[in-house]
């Protein structure tokens, strides 16, 4: 892990209603992937991309998930990334502002 980096990554975005109506039209993913020399590994993934529910990936493994809101997705998440040993609040604080003050704030 030494010679790796992480990178959080995150995607929000008004997309068809229809398609995305779990959501209430938000179109969203949060992921966290570990970039090493050898193999990059995408260690968790939230989102619901390609119209599908809402899901989690942790490693290989898709999990349904419950979307109730952006705020509650950050924090999802940031607990999540916490059981895999990275603690992410001050990430998750900044998107959750960065999100406030932009049309998203209708999905807090």
């Amino acid at each position: 892990i030494d010679d790796c980096l992480l990178i959080f990554e995150y995607l929000f975005e008004t997309g068809d209603k229809e398609c995305y109506r779990y959501t209430n039209g938000l179109r969203y993913k949060l992921t966290l992937v570990l970039v090493c020399p050898e193999k990059d590994k995408r260690l968790l993934l939230y989102d619901d991309f390609h119209c599908s529910h809402s899901h989690v990936h942790v490693g290989a493994e898709r999990i349904s998930y419950s979307f109730n809101g952006i705020r509650n997705l950050l924090m999802d998440f940031a607990s999540e990334a916490l059981t895999l040993g990275f603690d992410l609040q001050d990430w998750m604080e900044f998107v959750e502002v960065e999100i406030s003050n932009s049309s998203l704030n209708l999905f807090l």
